[in-house]
């Protein structure tokens, strides 16, 4: 496991340099690392629940179609979002917790959604319907995430709400940096934190 945590990592870091100074590096290594991650998802998964692998697995996919279409984000930028949006609702019924939701723990998450919504509101022109979708299926996700560590408290729920908190903190500094004013470093951020989101979530396979 540690050698293939180091592959994952080193795939990031290339993907992360690689960004604005070697274009054709980081069209090779940026869907290479999600592989490395659903790769790892598949070898080490521990698990006694299919379904819970499954819809992770899906999820992991179908990030990968959006990465490879935000490759060419003028263009599918709504394509990227849709399989971002597919992952949302998968994740979102993977992390689904034994037991009752909190849901006033749903108030921070929607604020600081919709915090970050409001400052991108005028950049997102054509896409502010998908983009606002997007927001609140995101913040969903994070809930139930949070949910699934407040209900059973074990490992596993740790790296669920650690992914999905990490995973909503990099969509927050992409939609800044692309649709309100550009952030120094936003890409190494971005990147940085998506990866080890799905990293995370990968991990949350391997406990039994």
């Amino acid at each position: 496991m540690f050698y293939f945590t180091l592959a994952i990592f080193l795939s990031a870091v290339i993907t992360i340099l690689a960004k604005n100074k070697a274009p054709k590096i980081f069209i090779i290594f940026k869907p290479l690392t999600t592989i490395l991650i659903i790769v790892f998802a598949v070898i080490f998964f521990k698990g006694s629940n299919p379904v819970y692998f499954t819809l992770i697995l899906c999820g992991l996919i179908f990030s990968l179609l959006g990465d490879v279409f935000l490759l060419y984000e003028e263009k599918y930028f709504v394509h990227g979002l849709s399989a971002f949006l597919i992952t949302h609702f998968l994740y979102i019924t993977a992390f689904l917790p034994k037991g009752n939701l909190n849901v006033p723990s749903l108030i921070p998450v929607l604020l600081f959604s919709f915090f970050i919504y409001f400052l991108i509101k005028r950049g997102v022109g054509k896409y502010k319907i998908p983009v606002l979708i997007y927001i609140v299926v995101a913040s969903v996700m994070v809930w139930i995430a949070v949910n699934n560590y407040l209900v059973h408290g074990n490992s596993r729920s740790v790296f669920i709400a650690s992914g999905a908190i990490l995973f909503i903190l990099s969509d927050s500094v992409l939609a800044l940096n692309k649709f309100r004013s550009k952030i120094k470093f936003a890409e190494m951020f971005i990147l940085g934190s998506y990866y080890t989101a799905q990293f995370f979530i990968a991990i949350s396979l391997t406990f039994g």
